[in-house]
């Protein structure tokens, strides 16, 4: 429990605030997002650049356990308005730490408003 509890204390304290939205729900977190930068095999549609780098088209999020994403993933948009940026979530899973929930991590791509939400 108390793992959990410094974990969820730091992201809610230093990460960046963000928006998620599902069809007509939305629910505000806050979060650390970043840039997958580096070759990896859970990157999904990169293109590689020179010395291992990526085209910065994904990027990682790690969030509160609160956070909750259910299939179908295309109906997820996350807005960060201090990165000025909208992601559509890839792919996400559950983090836990003897059993419990600790934080949620997650796979974004850059968002197109020709993608349906």
């Amino acid at each position: 429990m108390y793992n959990s509890k410094i974990i969820g204390d730091l992201i809610r304290r230093y990460g960046c605030n963000i928006n998620v939205t599902n069809g007509d729900k939305s629910k505000s977190y806050n979060a650390f997002i970043q840039p997958l930068r580096y070759k990896n095999k859970i990157y999904l549609d990169g293109t590689a650049l020179s010395q291992g780098m990526y085209d910065g088209s994904h990027s990682l999020l790690i969030a509160p356990p609160e956070l909750e994403l259910n299939q179908p993933l295309d109906d997820y948009v996350i807005e960060c308005a201090s990165m000025g940026r909208r992601f559509c979530v890839r792919k996400f899973d559950i983090y836990y730490f003897n059993d419990r929930p600790i934080y949620v991590w997650a796979i974004l791509g850059s968002y197109s408003e020709t993608e349906v939400p």
